[in-house]
């Protein structure tokens, strides 16, 4: 069985990696009157994904943090960020590199969380 860990944010990663690659100079966003290529976004995005009821479906994790290193730090551990991305398989890419958010069931599921930062 595939395991489901903050597949939302793990496609975001893998998406903005390969857009980046693709277009580093087209305009990604513009925010207080900065404005970020994609080369320049995945330099900087962080993104946090997380249950509030401290678990993730059958997973014993709650979610996942990703850098603007993730990517990277991926490929040198061996994982295929495409490969996991196909097998819907983000737990075991953040497992990896220990950047699953464990907190243990809360009983309390309030909402998903989700947030990025842009550095």
């Amino acid at each position: 069985m595939a395991n489901h860990t903050d597949s939302l944010g793990y496609y975001a990663a893998e998406v903005l990696d390969q857009t980046a690659a693709r277009q580093p100079n087209k305009t990604a966003i513009i925010a207080k009157e900065e404005e970020l290529t994609f080369a320049a976004l995945n330099q900087r995005v962080h993104a946090l994904a997380g249950d509030t009821d401290g678990i993730d479906g059958v997973e014993s994790s709650a979610g996942a943090y990703a850098s603007p290193d993730s990517i990277r730090r991926w490929r040198e551990a061996g994982v295929d960020p495409s490969a996991r991305l196909a097998d819907n398989d983000a737990w075991t890419a953040f497992d990896r590199l220990g950047d699953l958010v464990v907190t243990g069931p809360t009983l309390t599921n309030v909402n998903d969380f989700r947030a990025m930062l842009i550095t």
